[in-house]
């Protein structure tokens, strides 16, 4: 749903503005595109993302430091009003700032340890790692993980390799490594029945 107050034009000017500041998810309930099931916003046909709320009333509704990102069904919650909106905003922005402290000190050991281990390495080990390291909690790391690997446009993707989600840079796929004992038993088989 656009703002009717906005342009298409203005609507695709002031969500880039917000995209560039804030997190793209909900700012009430903390959703992301995905978890709303939405498409991401298109620049050129102008559709698609979330609903822009107005924050302050007696402010412009061009100005993106009014404006958050917000999901349908929180946009439009009965009790959901001014006081409720700054309220909220002020208690979550300790740990949004805590975490955008906390994110580039992921992205930095994120880079590190995947170009040592050949641009591959086990999905759960990204998210605990990254998790110790950063101080931030698994599920904020799993979040960060998302534009990384779980869209088309991203550099990383996740695969299931010998029963294990593993994470790896897009064109560098993992390959398969069997333990020596294996290879020495498939051998035996092959020696035992040939062709």
């Amino acid at each position: 749903m656009t703002n009717p107050n906005l342009s298409q034009n203005q609507r695709a000017k002031l969500y880039s503005q917000i995209q560039k500041r804030y997190p793209e998810c909900c700012s009430y309930c903390q959703k992301t595109l995905d978890e709303c099931n939405l498409k991401p916003f298109d620049l050129v046909t102008r559709t698609g993302g979330f609903e822009l709320h107005h924050t302050r009333y007696d402010m412009g509704m061009t100005s993106p430091d009014v404006v958050r990102f917000m999901c349908h069904s929180c946009n439009h919650l009965e009790e959901f009003n001014k006081t409720t909106i700054i309220a909220h905003e002020n208690e979550l922005s300790a740990s949004h700032k805590t975490n955008l402290e906390k994110h580039p000190i992921f992205l930095a050991w994120f880079s590190n340890k995947i170009t040592e281990n050949n641009y591959n390495l086990p999905l759960s080990e990204v998210v605990n790692g990254g998790a110790r390291i950063s101080g931030a909690n698994v599920k904020t790391v799993q979040g960060w993980l998302k534009p990384l690997a779980y869209s088309d446009e991203s550099p990383f993707a996740v695969t299931y390799v010998l029963g294990i989600d593993t994470i790896y840079l897009k064109g560098k796929e993992p390959r398969l490594k069997l333990p020596n004992r294996s290879i020495e038993l498939f051998n035996d088989a092959v020696q035992k029945y040939p062709k």
